[in-house]
């Protein structure tokens, strides 16, 4: 079973999923961006893009700086594999396939739905290249509508590794108990998140040294179950007191294994 994890990019509390409108940017005529709490994934408010008649232009964000992707992604690596995904809806059936995602030279058009719909992409950009997620709005739409969006994924790095079929997911709850002296527990809970367990074989030295920075400096990741399934995923961050696949993987000398430990960040998706 492959499994894949990347380093997630985007300022965290919420921006990605549009609990705020963080560092998000409207270059359009005719346009406006809001934040709304009807069509959303797994957050609690969505982006609203609300387009009128002959409208162009893009809903953007920039992840190449110097707290984001330049600080996240492998500093020894010239290139960079980057996978964009997230939630979206086109309202309007006229702008099917008009209004598009993009990030460097990757581009898929998003379809009419009444639904929010999962979507992916995947590029690879230099190190030096320009890093942007794009909305883009075909010239000449005609009429009005709106764009929906909710839990933006865009990860660097991302490792596809083969995982034992003995993969665990549990939960931790976030609660405090107290005893009364005359006997009485009460418990006071405030949530719970995903933890989850991947024995993992024969990943690269490569691979190794890269999952091992990431784990020093608690960087949040996307761990993806499936890459076909948008359901199987939690942003997570590598947890234990001691830097994950420690021990070699035989018969080989230079691919080594062990159990990650996956730390849940929230309970949905948005990190």
């Amino acid at each position: 079973m492959s499994v894949e994890i990347g380093v997630l990019l985007g300022q965290p509390g919420g921006t990605q999923s549009f609990e705020d409108v963080g560092s998000w940017s409207l270059a359009a005529a005719q346009c406006s961006l809001a934040l709304q709490a009807t069509d959303v994934h797994s957050s609690a408010r969505g982006a609203l893009l609300s387009v009128f008649s002959g409208a162009s232009g893009l809903l953007r964000y920039d992840y190449l700086a110097a707290d984001d992707a330049l600080a996240r992604w492998d500093a020894g690596a010239n290139s960079h594999r980057i996978v964009a995904q997230g939630w979206a809806r086109v309202s309007a059936a006229a702008w099917s396939g008009q209004v598009s995602a993009a990030i460097a030279s990757a581009a898929l058009p998003l379809a009419f739905s009444p639904t929010l719909r999962p979507f992916r992409l995947e590029t690879v950009v230099g190190s030096g290249d320009p890093l942007r997620l794009e909305f883009r709005l075909g010239a000449g739409l005609t009429g009005s509508g709106a764009l929906y969006l909710d839990d933006i994924l865009v990860t660097a790095d991302a490792l596809a590794l083969g995982a034992d079929w003995t993969v665990k997911l549990r939960r931790t709850l976030a609660a405090g108990r107290h005893s009364t002296l005359g006997g009485r527990d009460s418990a006071l809970a405030w949530g719970e998140r995903p933890r989850l367990e991947v024995p993992v074989r024969y990943v690269s030295a490569a691979a190794t040294d890269r999952m091992r920075g990431w784990w020093s400096a608690g960087w949040p990741l996307l761990f993806t179950l499936d890459t076909s399934d948008a359901q199987a995923q939690w942003p997570v961050r590598l947890g234990g007191t001691v830097a994950p696949l420690g021990a070699p993987s035989p018969p080989y000398w230079n691919a080594w294994q062990g159990t990650l430990l996956l730390e849940g960040l929230t309970p949905g998706l948005d990190f």
